[in-house]
């Protein structure tokens, strides 16, 4: 008999964790650096995760964004078990989840659901069968509003080659056992180890096999199990994604990973030279995938695209509003790129960096300082080089963000759950001033858990109650990725995190409004 699940992995959840592409002020960012203008989002705007995991990124954009309304989607009850759980204990009422398959959604009554400003779909594409892909594009034919964005991450092609002959392995060797899922991956993988010390070529010298290893070295089962054995597993080329989703009318805009967005940044100039002789867009995007390593794309798409002239687009890219999130002397002017590295100029970045550090400014503002106005640097290229090296978010405009207060019970819940949540996820805490989340990691949660309950706000006290949760866990603290065992060494190194904190990472909290 055919099981509900249809093949995808249903009995172990995958791993959570905050998205920071899928918040939707971005998404309509990466269409006007695409050069299309969707429509307006609007103050109170509506928004659709499908495959909602367990609820957190859905639940930080509720909290930092409470005059809007998010829907979530998930097959698994597991997930939406612990979706509503969060949304439930952060006191959140304009967050909505629905334990539906793509095929019910798709074919809901009119009327059971909005029209959407913005459905996105992270991890989902690739994992799904073909009829599910077909209900998802029916679904985002029916519901996203004319001129709405759609964010679709997928594994790819061809950086996905070399892999692809190890996971069918895994797939293979994971049916030779029953039994839970993740232990069915564990034992898939000891196979395939194994083989791989015969000097088995394909195995040994694939770089993908590393890969793999590590995720193995560090207990990833769940994460393994839910990438690599669903029964439908299939990478893509981008060509043929945008042809899928061409049936809902929708038009490629852009990727979420900024830098991919500039050609001088990704490919070389020969290689530039052959593919401006391509006329044709999807063969053209696709093409560039083959320059260089890509395993995961991260694209957005608009219905009913817009073609922006240079002027309308610098003056709707000057009206984003930049926020800085790290300390201002810890930005650097140098990030990783395709090609290699990228700088940004000391002349136009410095002022600029020097305005972020003292508050949020709308591009415009920044590209009116006097000394910037004397460079040739244009709004594309700030928000391409800011906003993708991570040291930068764009938020929403100033009327809109959430009071402190508003977003303190789902940080407080978040914080909680880190008691007993797996310490490599790194999970985010809603922030007003970005009306989106800031990614933080267990430690960062438990201080946020020590801070919000009143431990003084010093090294000592603060170290004194991050042990006890991380030990009870049988959890290690790593210096160089070696356990700490002295309990004198291991105090001594936590309290230097502690200062740490409370000197680069605490007063940007305080700035963001996290506390």
């Amino acid at each position: 008999m055919r099981s509900w699940s249809g093949g995808y992995v249903a009995d172990v959840e995958y791993v959570g964790g905050y998205h920071s592409e899928l918040q939707p002020h971005l998404l309509q960012a990466v269409a006007l650096l695409g050069g299309h203008e969707p429509a307006p989002l609007p103050d109170s705007y509506t928004y659709c995760e499908l495959g909602s995991g367990g609820g957190h990124t859905l639940c930080v954009l509720a909290a930092a964004n409470p005059q809007s309304q998010f829907y979530g989607v998930d097959f698994l009850p597991s997930h939406i078990v612990a979706s509503r759980a969060l949304a439930e204990d952060g006191g959140l009422t304009n967050v909505h989840f629905l334990e539906n398959s793509f095929e019910e959604l798709a074919d809901a009554a009119p009327g059971q659901l909005p029209q959407f400003d913005a459905i996105a779909l992270h991890g989902v594409y690739t994992w799904v069968s073909r009829e599910n892909r077909r209900a998802i594009v029916r679904f985002i034919r029916n519901h996203l509003k004319t001129g709405g964005v759609a964010y679709v991450s997928y594994n790819c092609m061809p950086g996905w080659t070399l892999a692809m002959p190890l996971q069918r392995m895994l797939l293979e060797f994971s049916r030779l056992k029953h039994g839970r899922t993740d232990n069915r991956i564990r034992f898939a993988f000891d196979l395939l180890n194994r083989l791989g010390e015969t000097d088995a070529t394909l195995i040994k010298d694939n770089p993908s096999f590393k890969m793999i290893q590590n995720h193995a070295s560090r207990d990833m089962y769940n994460y393994m199990a839910h990438e690599y054995i669903n029964e439908h597993w299939e990478p893509m080329y981008f060509a043929d994604v945008a042809t899928e989703l061409a049936e809902a009318k929708l038009s490629y805009a852009g990727s979420a990973g900024l830098v991919e967005n500039f050609q001088d940044l990704t490919v070389t100039e020969d290689q530039a030279a052959i593919l401006n002789e391509i006329e044709d867009p999807l063969l053209k995007e696709t093409v560039r995938d083959y320059c260089y390593i890509k395993k995961f794309r991260r694209d957005i798409y608009v219905r009913g695209a817009r073609r922006l002239s240079p002027g309308r687009q610098e003056e709707l890219l000057r009206r984003l509003r930049l926020c800085l999130v790290i300390p201002r002397d810890k930005v650097s002017r140098t990030l990783k790129v395709p090609k290699g590295e990228a700088a940004m100029g000391e002349r136009a970045y410095v002022p600029i960096l020097d305005a972020l550090g003292e508050g949020p400014k709308e591009i415009g503002d920044l590209l009116d300082i006097p000394a910037v106005r004397e460079t040739t640097i244009r709004a594309p290229e700030v928000v391409g080089m800011l906003v993708g090296s991570g040291q930068v978010v764009i938020t929403p405009p100033e009327r809109l963000l959430a009071d402190k207060q508003a977003v303190a019970k789902l940080n407080r819940a978040v914080a909680e759950r880190s008691w007993y949540a797996d310490q490599r996820v790194r999970e985010a805490l809603a922030a007003p001033q970005l009306g989106a989340g800031l990614n933080t990691d267990l430690i960062e949660r438990l201080l946020y858990l020590a801070l919000a309950t009143g431990i003084a706000r010093q090294p000592e006290p603060l170290a004194n109650f991050v042990v006890e949760p991380v030990l009870a866990r049988g959890d290690e603290f790593l210096r160089d990725d070696k356990p700490i065992e002295d309990p004198a060494e291991r105090h001594e190194f936590l309290v230097g995190k502690m200062n740490e904190f409370l000197s680069e990472r605490l007063p940007v909290w305080e700035r963001l409004d996290i506390l």
